[in-house]
């Protein structure tokens, strides 16, 4: 599918929060799905990654959607969990306008080198407003699917996300 239809189809879709399977399988279609989601997202966003990977989090795109969801007068928080948290992260594009929020940016640590797995690979997953997800299941090659209105999946991981983040292996990371 050309990045243009995908888009377009990705925007529909959020806009109008269906309840219908996506799939992306490379770093542009990964930026239009996680852009397009926390753009849409009214309440919350938890992030569970590896470093805030800059292939994805650097582009114009994500960073513009970071930066709508935050001005939100009634969003209430971005939350950020790093799984391989190294010090570059506070470098990049994406800690920079992150560092801008500190009222509604929660960042932690879970240990140098944890990875929360299935079927013994590392996983990523952005959830948000218990009702949109996008689960990266080989986070090197960016294969994910989501949904922007699956209430039931998205629950779920939701849990899965606050059960880990309120864990007390936890690092605060400081803006």
């Amino acid at each position: 599918m050309m990045v243009d239809g995908y888009k377009e189809s990705i925007k529909y879709l959020a806009e109008n929060r269906i309840d219908e399977v996506v799939y992306n399988s490379d770093e542009e279609h990964a930026v239009v799905v996680l852009s397009e989601l926390i753009k849409n997202a009214d309440d919350y966003v938890h992030i569970v990654c590896k470093n805030m990977d800059p292939t994805v989090t650097g582009k114009p795109e994500y960073l513009d959607a970071v930066k709508s969801f935050l001005r939100k007068k009634d969003s209430k928080e971005l939350k950020i969990l790093l799984t391989d948290y190294d010090n570059s992260f506070k470098e990049s594009d994406i800690f920079n306008v992150l560092k801008n929020f500190p009222e509604k940016v929660l960042i932690k640590s879970l240990g140098n080198k944890f990875m929360i797995t299935s079927d013994g690979s590392p996983i990523n997953w952005t959830v948000a407003d218990n009702r949109a997800f996008r689960l990266e299941k080989d986070i090197e090659k960016y294969i994910a699917f989501g949904n922007f209105n699956d209430k039931n999946l998205a629950r779920k991981f939701n849990i899965y996300f606050e059960r880990f983040f309120n864990n007390d292996r936890c690092t605060l990371i400081s803006l």
